[in-house]
């Protein structure tokens, strides 16, 4: 599960999510989208939104952010790795 998936069961927008849990949406969007991972989220964003969701922080940490592609391809970018590289 993503946390589109989780958003569409609790019947959520990530606009909602952000107001109610008191995150930025721009971190919600974030989450939503792969551009960061529940993993760098700090303690209590996790609190925040789990709460917000309904669900424990353990659980929310079970949840993958939406996989990752590289920019003008239909690549995967690994999590955790530089997105671009040096070009000579």
């Amino acid at each position: 599960m993503d946390f589109q998936d989780l958003l569409r069961e609790k019947n959520l927008t990530m606009y909602r999510l952000a107001k109610i849990s008191g995150v930025p949406k721009t971190t919600v969007i974030d989450l939503c989208t792969g551009k960061s991972a529940v993993e760098g989220c700090t303690a209590k964003t996790v609190q925040n939104l789990a709460r917000a969701l309904d669900c424990t922080m353990e659980e929310l940490m079970m949840v993958h952010s939406a996989p990752r592609t590289e920019p003008g391809t239909d690549r995967l970018t690994p999590r955790g790795t530089a997105e671009t590289e040096q070009r000579h």
